[in-house]
């Protein structure tokens, strides 16, 4: 599993990039916490969505733990 470091640059790329991030980089299917695209939604409609505006240039995280969920995930708050 990636460090804590790398688990919040790939987060960061979440709000900084375009939607070929999101095509690499998100699961197949995700649960979207954002109230005008909330629900489980697959990654090439978030993608599509990400894509329709502007994006943020930069994004500073300040963590605030990291909970590891099965063997291949985690849950990053900040």
């Amino acid at each position: 599993m990636p460090d804590e470091a790398e688990l919040l640059e790939l987060e960061k790329g979440f709000w900084t990039e375009d939607g070929d991030y999101y095509r690499e980089h998100l699961a197949d299917s995700c649960l979207v916490a954002f109230t005008e695209m909330a629900g489980v939604q697959d990654r090439e409609s978030v993608a599509r969505q990400t894509d329709r505006g502007p994006r943020w240039t930069d994004v500073y995280i300040t963590p605030k733990g990291l909970r590891p969920i099965g063997s291949d995930g985690v849950i990053v708050t900040y």
